[in-house]
């Protein structure tokens, strides 16, 4: 299947399903930590599941985000305080999977193409 794209200057924009889990990692250029999110993306097999950082998701896809850590417990710990995550690669999960019948579909920013495979 063709992907969904959307003209965004030189980017390409596709569309989020749903995200199912998430993990801490090093960012590629620094040695901070970040949040990558295992993507689901719209009208592709779950073959084509990408880890996404934050930043590629833009402002509409924000609320898909919230949405996600409402249903996952991460005790007394804030997300948006990263020193509070000691272990990289430490993965969250939602209480609950996406419903099936109901497809959420938001944009995610600066992917060259939903890659053949996860990428770790």
């Amino acid at each position: 299947m063709a992907p969904r794209t959307k003209a965004s200057s030189s980017e390409n924009v596709f569309e989020v399903e749903y995200i199912l889990q998430a993990r801490i990692t090093k960012a590629r250029k620094s040695k901070r930590k970040e949040w990558r999110y295992l993507v689901k993306w719209a009208g592709f097999s779950r073959e084509h599941n990408s880890w996404e950082p934050e930043r590629n998701f833009n402002k509409t896809s924000g609320n898909m985000i919230d949405q996600f850590w409402a249903k996952v417990d991460l005790g007394d710990r804030d997300r948006t305080n990263l020193g509070q995550f000691t272990k990289i690669g430490e993965e969250f999960f939602p209480t609950n999977r996406p419903p099936k019948d109901k497809k959420r579909k938001v944009s995610v920013e600066n992917v060259s193409a939903p890659p053949s495979k996860i990428q770790k």
